[in-house]
């Protein structure tokens, strides 16, 4: 009954829904305002620090795929996330469950990522992990969420992607002109999974026990400018490393300002090549430009792919300015053009109310096996987002589509449509 009365409000909440912000505000809530005292204060700081968060979420998915198959979910859950505080100023926990439990989900409508294929439910508990801060950095060991531009949770779908290891992260300081991770991961755990598995067999076709070193390092020399630099390396499967400039022009009134960027991703295959695919090496170089003022924004994006191979990347979202909502145009040799832009509606007083459209041009990408060219393709996508501010803070509210275009194929356009409301809560004292 409860999980029925908490899908229906969602379902409302959905039906006059659009699309919200990467990252929001939760609702802040005292322990004091729930109990009616503040008996947290003279607590150990392992309890009196904790934070509790609840997070509900309603997702549906609906994508009509070239092939004439649908995938197609509508599902709720959502996660419930723990971190103590530190024991005698040294060392805390965090644990966090996970759940995707199905409202609307045929066998034979799998492939939404909601659900374990086909379309069966997900729990896990996909953090859990030990802390300790060390001079101004945090040392993890154990199941936790890593934030970098390679490896990252993807959080686009019911569950996040989540890492088994230990990373040493500087802690964020505004006061730093640096940030960085550094660490080793052992097993992954996949969107639409409840299971751990080693990083190579996540990549590949052949179990394996390989994990993966890496590191990244953002600087910031000045205010305007960030450069970001990362690696990985699978032993025997695959290296892959990322370099990126953003350069953030000074803002002056009446002008808008303007932000331009380069990327590069390099990716080889390493060893004894665990892939399943030939050996191969491969890139995608990809720039942006664009210009902000007054809530509007727009820009120019393009990237070009190398012909050696497309881009494995199953462990979290691109960094490439041209990853849509579908694809990310990497297909080996495949080249790109597009344009974006998004508005927000704050300044006609509809604040926390935004959208963005995006376009971009995939052409001259080949089969790098069989050296022949594949279709040219595009994807045009619209978003619309609202996020209250006060009442109802917490609250995310989104609705995304895209159409994908490509001839060739039993059908010619791909289309996509996401419907998500999420309700976020913190609990602290």
């Amino acid at each position: 009954m409860a999980r029925t009365m908490v899908s229906s409000v969602l379902a409302v909440a959905l039906a006059g829904a659009v699309c919200v912000p990467a990252f929001a505000e939760p609702l802040q809530v005292s322990w004091s305002d729930v109990t009616g005292s503040d008996s947290l204060a003279h607590a150990p700081s392992f309890f009196r620090d904790s934070l509790l968060e609840l997070q509900l979420r309603s997702f549906y998915f609906d994508r009509r795929n070239f092939d004439l198959t649908r995938a197609k979910a509508w599902t709720d859950g959502g996660s419930i996330t723990y971190q103590s505080g530190l024991l005698g100023d040294v060392i805390g926990v965090v644990g966090a469950y996970y759940t995707s439990q199905r409202l609307i989900a045929d066998r034979d409508e799998g492939g939404t990522k909601l659900l374990a294929p086909p379309n069966r439910p997900l729990s896990v508990l996909a953090q859990a992990y030990m802390r300790t801060d060390l001079f101004g950095q945090e040392l993890r060991a154990g199941r936790q969420l890593v934030d970098t531009p390679l490896l990252n949770p993807y959080d686009s779908r019911m569950v996040p992607i989540a890492f088994e290891g230990v990373t040493l992260s500087s802690i964020p300081d505004e006061g730093k002109s640096y940030d960085y991770t550094f660490g080793y991961i052992w097993k992954t755990k996949l969107r639409d999974s409840n299971t751990f598995v080693d990083m190579a067999s996540a990549l590949g076709e052949v179990r394996s026990e390989r994990g993966a070193v890496f590191g990244m390092l953002r600087f910031r020399p000045t205010a305007e400018l960030t450069a970001t630099v990362m690696d990985y390396f699978i032993d025997d499967t695959v290296n892959t490393g990322f370099g990126q400039l953003e350069y953030r022009f000074p803002k002056y009134d009446n002008i808008p300002q303007f932000t331009i960027g380069l990327n590069d991703i390099d990716q080889r295959s390493v060893g004894g090549n665990l892939t399943g695919s030939p050996a191969f090496w491969t890139y995608q170089a990809s720039g942006l430009a664009k210009a902000e003022m007054n809530g509007l924004t727009l820009g120019v994006v393009g990237s070009i792919t190398g012909q050696g191979a497309a881009i494995l990347s199953p462990f979290g979202s691109k960094p490439n300015y041209t990853d849509l909502q579908q694809v990310s145009f990497d297909n080996a040799g495949e080249r790109a053009i597009g344009g974006i832009a998004s508005y927000d509606f704050g300044r006609f007083g509809a604040k926390g109310l935004s959208a963005d459209i995006a376009f971009v041009k995939g052409f001259h990408a080949i089969d790098p096996i069989k050296r022949v060219e594949i279709e040219d393709r595009a994807e045009y996508n619209i978003s619309v987002a609202y996020e209250p501010e006060e009442f109802l803070k917490g609250l995310k509210l989104q609705a995304r589509f895209s159409d994908l275009r490509q001839r060739g194929n039993a059908r010619v356009d791909q289309t996509e449509l996401r419907l998500i409301a999420k309700y976020t809560v913190q609990f602290s004292r």
